[in-house]
């Protein structure tokens, strides 16, 4: 996992891989809305998560549309 963040910073932050693929930069004041939304998805996953494993109803079903019944 290190060898693809470090990968991934290489061809997002070089120079040489911006010229080569013609991509840029993540401006440094986009970070913060960036890490806004990932948690605003986390907490919203966790929450499906929740509400579906505190009803038997709903874990049934989804356990069988998981299972293609």
């Amino acid at each position: 996992m290190r060898n693809g963040v470090i990968l991934q910073l290489l061809f997002t932050y070089a120079p040489p891989f911006q010229v080569m693929f013609g991509n840029e930069a993540i401006p440094l004041w986009v970070w913060p809305w960036l890490f806004a939304g990932g948690l605003l998805f986390f907490i919203v996953v966790e929450a499906e998560k929740l509400i579906i494993r505190s009803s038997d109803r709903l874990r049934r079903t989804v356990t069988a549309a998981e299972a293609g019944a």
